[in-house]
């Protein structure tokens, strides 16, 4: 279970947010994703990512384009990553 997972979104928002005890992403976009903002937003006891924001090219080699995080905060995560960028 993730907060947020998208795939081929555009011009979304998330902010003033909390994630508590995900055991997975916090925030995951991928693949062909353009203009969306994440900011202001804590995540905490995440899985793999707290956040991450990359293309997935071992399914298509899309391009993100105008994607914005800004201001997060990731605690302790269950695997190493707090933030992932490709």
């Amino acid at each position: 279970m993730t907060l947020r997972w998208g795939t081929n979104v555009d011009d979304s928002v998330i902010r003033n947010s909390r994630i508590r005890n995900m055991w997975a992403d916090g925030v995951n976009l991928t693949n062909g994703i353009s203009g969306n903002r994440g900011s202001d937003i804590e995540a905490r006891t995440t899985g793999d990512d707290g956040f991450a924001l990359f293309p997935a090219v071992d399914h298509r080699n899309e391009q993100q384009t105008g994607n914005v995080y800004e201001n997060l905060t990731s605690l302790p995560t269950w695997r190493p990553r707090s933030t992932a960028c490709g």
